[in-house]
């Protein structure tokens, strides 16, 4: 088999991504869920990462950062999902973002359900246009 110019980051990323898949195991074998914002930092305006005015490595960083609390469960497949418990000052939702073990959907649902008859976002809408 042919290798491919990525196969020896993928090869040193393994490991890593496997150790850090069995450490959010072993901690929601004490918790039953994890609770973090969604984003790092208010939702950003239009342009704010704009591609034509950053280099692209600049850009990932900036981007990594600012969604740093979801990747960690993209990468471990565990079951997480993101509720608009709060609005900002421009009437925009911030995400609460909720995460479980692998294979808990019940579990989040469940509370989706009860935070949701707590706290009712079923009617509540951005406006159109923000300053």
């Amino acid at each position: 088999m042919r290798k491919g110019p990525f196969d020896e980051q993928v090869a040193t990323a393994l490991p890593i991504l496997e150790a850090a898949t069995t450490t959010v195991d072993q901690f929601f074998q004490q918790w039953d869920i994890l609770l973090t914002p969604v984003l790092r930092a208010p939702v950003y305006k239009i342009g704010m990462r704009d591609q034509t005015k950053f280099p692209f490595k600049e850009l990932q960083d900036i981007t990594s950062d600012y969604v740093a609390y979801t990747a960690l469960h993209n990468i471990c497949a565990t079951t997480a999902m993101s509720v608009p418990l709060n609005w900002d000052a421009d009437g925009l939702p911030i995400g609460s973002q909720f995460a479980a073990r692998m294979g808990a959907e019940a579990t989040l649902l469940a509370l989706a359900y009860e935070l949701e008859e707590a706290r009712p976002w079923v009617t509540k809408r951005p406006p159109l246009f923000v300053t």
